[in-house]
């Protein structure tokens, strides 16, 4: 149809639609004979509820038709049935503007195509780049992942508009999977793929949100650009590296003379306690003589008397070193002479050469804590996803890596999330857990959690390779734990309280007992050490308890209220680690600090405090390297190296 044409039909709609017939009287059938409608055209237009619906759907397929001589077409028809009609389109004249406005486009929906329809195309989306009629498009505007698209009348969109939207399909269209939109960016791969490259080649590694990684580059190369901004001159900074060494090594000689001081104060605590033990030695020696010539008095009688004598002699001649040398071969000689004696004397007390409990406190004291203070090595806050969520939760890979658990967020307060990252708090990968109440991890980087929510209690094993989630019962797993090697300890608050020992495989390897001091309120920490001690940090009494693996045996038991009995100062126990030396830390989330056992469970003060910024610390977790890992509720995990050596 010419384009005077269809300004003339346009010109002339609504006097049609107001004085026309129904088609189905008569022009229907004309048309159709006549080649100008197809069986699918009629049927279309006969659906049509009202008179002027149908007009309206027979003069838009006349516009769009292929046929030249659809318009004559019409006309005869209306000849026949309407002629008042027929002359009055005869006699409407067109100007140059009605030719100029004519911007009709020949366009079907792409939609209704799909399903075998044919319907006029009345908008289009540019995003999608599809046409619509108007009922997909109202049907494209409510569906949530499309109401946010741009629609315009067929052949209004802006051409910069339809040129942006073609040059953002061909950035995002997938080139290994066709019709398929690239919505994530894998991180490992610095790739947009879509989501079937998702679940084949991409499986295993870490993808994120388009818009979220655009965000996150979009946050380190404005930080990198401040950085460079405000960096000084080649001089200016050459001069302010002096001067900052020229302080690291004021402070360092500060810190040496410090530890030399620590270290002669220790020296001579040291000194005192081994003249004290010492004297115990000389006093239990000279018991031993005295008991030995009172042994020697009542054998005098006997009628090795002479013999006696010169024996007698012979021991008072000895020293105390030396009578303490030849303490077996005395002994041996008296209990032979006894034989001929019908009474005994008491035997003579033995000498232990030990150590009292409270000399070996001062031993470890004296030893334990001449060290450099711990430096802070780097600090990053974990990104919540929700305003409720915290970090509970922390273990330090055998890879270098941190897994860091998560609870809380919004109103689902038992999901949580395993963010593992590296020592710069760069994610790797994520995997979200509900009922999370521990973290652990094997050398090859798989991921140990224990969760119980409501009739879910297990342990949950997640390989880094890909595989499949292994998961094997344990009844109302409180705590967890893993010895980073082959070991999984968990304390199980069933019907009893229970430390039980699994393997990879799921096999119960021993348990014991744990016998709670109070009632359960708050959620234990458990950590195992490399020779399989276990260490319990309970909360709901403010005391940590170490066991024997296997035997349940109590090693030692330190409690925070003892230390600190005075009722204003707050205490409190919380997470708690090892490192490869048996040393025990604390966390203590009420005083904002960090305590520090010995081996035997004598405290060694506070390792770090508020002094270091802490606040609110709940997670530890001591690296190969000599370093503590903290984390704190408000997400910020800190990495301190303390073992100089």
């Amino acid at each position: 149809m010419e384009p005077r044409q269809r300004a003339i039909l346009r010109k002339r709609f609504a006097s049609l639609r107001e004085d026309m017939l129904d088609p189905k009287l008569g022009i229907l059938d004309l048309l159709y004979q006549n080649g100008i409608l197809e069986t699918d055209d009629v049927e279309r237009i006969e659906a049509e509820v009202t008179r002027g619906d149908r007009v309206r759907k027979l003069v838009e397929i006349i516009m769009v038709g292929d046929h030249k001589d659809s318009f004559h077409q019409f006309l005869r028809a209306l000849d026949e049935h309407q002629p008042h009609l027929s002359a009055c389109l005869r006699a409407t004249s067109v100007s140059a503007e009605d030719l100029c406005g004519d911007k009709l486009t020949i366009a079907y929906c792409d939609p209704c195509d799909s399903v075998g329809r044919r319907e006029l195309a009345k908008e289009t989306c540019v995003e999608c780049n599809e046409s619509m009629c108007k009922r997909c498009a109202l049907c494209h505007r409510g569906m949530k992942l499309s109401k946010d698209h741009k629609l315009y009348l067929i052949g209004e969109a802006p051409p910069d508009t339809l040129q942006g939207a073609k040059e953002e399909r061909e950035m995002t269209s997938c080139t290994d999977h066709v019709n398929e939109k690239c919505k994530l960016y894998c991180v490992e791969c610095g790739q947009l793929i879509c989501l079937m490259c998702k679940l084949s080649d991409h499986l295993d590694h870490s993808c994120v949100e388009i818009n979220k990684a655009a965000s996150e580059l979009r946050m380190s190369i404005a930080q990198r650009m401040s950085v460079l901004k405000a960096s000084p001159s080649a001089a200016s900074s050459a001069k302010d590296n002096d001067t900052k060494q020229t302080d690291v090594i004021n402070k360092l000689e500060e810190s040496t003379k410090l530890a030399e001081i620590q270290v002669e104060k220790r020296v001579e605590e040291l000194s005192l306690l081994l003249r004290d033990v010492a004297k115990s030695v000389c006093k239990k020696g000279t018991e031993i003589q005295s008991a030995q010539l009172k042994r020697t008095e009542s054998l005098k009688n006997t009628t090795n008397g002479p013999q006696l004598d010169a024996f007698s002699e012979i021991i008072d001649s000895y020293s105390d070193i030396q009578l303490l040398l030849n303490k077996q071969d005395i002994l041996s000689k008296l209990d032979k002479s006894e034989k001929h004696m019908s009474t005994l004397e008491e035997p003579s007390p033995e000498l232990y050469l030990r150590c009292s409990p409270s000399a070996s406190f001062f031993l470890e004291k004296a030893f334990g804590t001449i060290s450099l203070s711990p430096k802070l090595l780097r600090e990053f806050k974990v990104p919540f996803s929700k305003q409720d969520e915290c970090l509970v939760y922390l273990d330090a890979m055998a890879t270098g890596d941190l897994a860091l658990g998560t609870r809380g967020g919004g109103s689902d307060s038992v999901l949580g999330r395993v963010i593992v990252c590296d020592k710069y708090g760069r994610k790797r990968r994520e995997l979200t857990v509900r009922g999370l109440t521990g973290i652990g991890h094997f050398r090859d980087g798989t991921i140990v959690t224990s969760v119980w929510c409501k009739r879910t209690q297990e342990i949950q094993i997640h390989p880094v390779n890909g595989y499949a989630r292994f998961s094997f019962p344990c009844v109302a797993p409180v705590a967890m734990a893993t010895d980073g090697i082959s070991l999984i300890v968990v304390l199980s608050m069933g019907t009893s309280s229970d430390v039980k020992c699994y393997d990879k495989q799921g096999s119960l390897l021993w348990s014991f007992v744990y016998k709670m001091r109070c009632q359960f309120s708050f959620a234990p920490f458990i950590a195992i050490s490399n020779s399989g001690r276990v260490i319990i940090s309970d909360p709901n009494d403010s005391v940590v308890r170490s066991y024997q693996n296997e035997s349940g045996e109590p090693l030692f038991v330190y409690n925070r209220r003892e230390e600190y009995p005075q009722p204003e100062r707050p205490y409190g126990v919380d997470g708690v680690c090892v490192d490869a030396d048996g040393f025990v830390f604390v966390a203590d989330m009420e005083s904002n600090c960090i305590h520090r056992l010995s081996p035997s469970g004598a405290s060694l003060g506070q390792f770090l405090t508020v002094k270091e910024n802490l606040q609110t610390p709940v997670a530890l977790s001591t690296t190969s390297n000599g370093g503590l890992v903290c984390g704190q509720r408000d997400g910020w995990v800190k990495i301190f190296k303390y073992n100089w050596t």
